[in-house]
């Protein structure tokens, strides 16, 4: 190899890969909040369901207040598109909530949702059961304000 100059292939570590995780803390208001009317909390959460031996993704949006699905959507895939045409429709026939609760995945967390909620004046809510990693801090530094309040 030294003779025609030629080198092993070095194979490189991967880099890790990024996790999704929202990046801004939204506190868990159904804590404080009792729903009291109609539209007033919208709860969101989506699951796939086996069909013809693959699985599609259904996103739906619920008034808590009457426990009726006030939008859903269905895709093949599982992405942000999803929650948001899942938002879309319930808005669609719908005026929209005071608030809107979800957990914390990143499709829940994308810019272009949380971006849409706050045009329409919609207050974020957020499951603490799956906060992230790291912003355990963050967390309690707001929670110890609310107190000082």
């Amino acid at each position: 190899m030294r003779l025609f100059s030629m080198r092993a292939y070095r194979r490189r570590g991967k880099k890790p890969k990024k996790t999704g995780v929202a990046t801004t803390f939204f506190p868990n208001l159904l804590k404080t909040t009792l729903p009291s009317y109609f539209n007033h909390i919208w709860v969101a959460d989506f699951t796939y369901v086996p069909y013809q031996g693959k699985f599609i993704f259904l996103a739906t949006v619920m008034d808590i207040f009457t426990r009726e699905i006030v939008g859903y959507s269905l895709m093949p895939n599982h992405s942000g598109m999803l929650t948001l045409e899942a938002l879309f429709s319930a808005l669609a026939n719908h005026p929209r909530p005071d608030i809107f609760h979800s957990d914390n995945g990143r499709e829940y967390g994308s810019r272009v949702f949380i971006r849409l909620l706050n045009e329409l004046d919609i207050l974020i809510s957020r499951s603490t059961k799956s906060s992230p990693p790291g912003k355990t801090a963050t967390r309690n530094r707001f929670i110890r304000n609310l107190k000082l309040i």
